[in-house]
């Protein structure tokens, strides 16, 4: 059977799909805004890997008709191309849902890095966001993600917001894992947040601290030496003053490290050792940042001059006064 225009059904459909499409992409096509441009070219992209497709479905049915008959092979035909049809435009709805998604997240984590600060619904939005683009396999390997991504966890440490980088770690744990920029912002991030935590329960420095040794693992090189620092520091912290045997052998073990370690061992160790290096403006510190700054300086009270004897710090590291908390 034929339609009054003279195609045949599955013709039609894909035809109706086309336009359908077609207006689609001229009206997105017609906003001048980068994401919106974006989204356009994958549908386009989309639009021809489906047509290219139906081609094949319709070829192989001409053929199988030649075979068997036009009339056992029709409806099968239509039947196929229709649902092949609907599959792809499902698919490619989906796909342009999650681009709009990771735009939006991208201008959302743009905007809180160019401020000094954020509304929390802004946070709230783009972490709602990342928990949806977490489905979506594509968004993770597009090329601006993970250094978006980055800057993005750098801004909610330095904000306080350590659950959202933990919801965030779970959500791509193998991407934040192999990538070593992350890898050094959890190092310091956790590292900070179990010197400078006081009071806190007992169950939650534990989830900390194997989080903190999770990246540990992770950490290469320079960043290596950064992990030595903070981990140096928090068994000083959490250890039994009367039995530093852990910190002791760790310390022997610090006396060998290849130079690029050391390099980010004495980085470290100066950064949280002095109030002005450790936070911008010393007179918006908070009390965490006190206690970082007071253990790192009875850290290198007790041990400065074993390491600087060993080479591994300059001698000003080892001589200074402690800071009072407030």
């Amino acid at each position: 059977m034929t339609t009054e225009a003279g195609k045949d059904p599955d013709v039609q459909v894909g035809d109706g799909v086309d336009r359908l499409l077609a207006q689609l992409e001229r009206r997105l096509a017609e906003r001048q805004s980068a994401s919106e441009i974006l989204i356009a070219d994958k549908i386009e992209k989309r639009l021809e890997e489906r047509n290219s497709s139906r081609n094949r479905y319709l070829t192989i049915g001409v053929t199988i008709a030649g075979l068997l008959g036009a009339g056992i092979v029709r409806e099968t035909i239509t039947s196929a191309a229709s649902n092949a049809v609907d599959t792809k435009i499902a698919v490619s709805m989906k796909q342009i849902e999650y681009t709009k998604k990771y735009m939006d997240f991208t201008r959302i984590a743009q905007k809180i890095s160019a401020a000094d600060s954020f509304d929390v619904s802004d946070r709230v939005a783009a972490v709602g966001l990342l928990r949806e683009l977490s489905k979506d396999e594509q968004t993770r390997s597009e090329p601006g993600f993970m250094p978006t991504l980055a800057s993005f966890i750098d801004n909610m440490f330095s904000s306080g917001n350590m659950s959202d980088i933990d919801e965030i770690c779970d959500l791509y744990k193998t991407e934040c894992l192999s990538n070593p920029g992350i890898v050094q912002s959890l190092i310091i991030a956790y590292g900070r947040h179990l010197l400078g935590q006081q009071g806190t329960d007992a169950e939650h420095v534990k989830q900390t601290s194997a989080r903190f040794n999770i990246a540990y693992e992770r950490a290469k090189g320079e960043t290596r030496g950064n992990a030595n620092a903070y981990k140096a520091l928090w068994l000083f912290k959490s250890g039994n003053a009367q039995d530093r045997k852990d910190l002791d052998a760790f310390i022997a073990f610090l006396n060998h490290m290849p130079e690029d370690q050391a390099d980010g061992f004495r980085s470290t160790i100066d950064a949280v050792s002095k109030l002005d290096s450790l936070v911008k403006d010393s007179s918006r510190a908070e009390p965490e940042d006190y206690e970082i700054v007071n253990v790192a300086q009875r850290f290198l009270a007790a041990y400065g001059p074993s390491l600087t004897r060993a080479g591994i710090l300059p001698r000003a590291d080892a001589a200074a006064a402690p800071v009072a908390a407030r």
